[in-house]
């Protein structure tokens, strides 16, 4: 998981999360990026941007 404090989100900013699938792909299960926007995403697969408000 990482936070962002933008309003968008793209794949880019999902680059460490990809790294960490490659190190350990028989455990990771989700990427997921919080951030400052208003939509729920789904970048790729098993990768998603999550709003900041979904968890308030």
């Amino acid at each position: 998981m990482e936070i962002k404090s933008s309003t968008s989100v793209s794949k880019s900013d999902f680059k460490h999360i990809y790294h960490l699938q490659k190190e350990i792909p028989q455990t990771f299960d989700k990427g997921i990026v919080l951030y400052g926007g208003e939509d729920f995403l789904r970048l790729d697969k098993n990768m998603y941007a999550v709003p900041f408000g979904f968890l308030f």
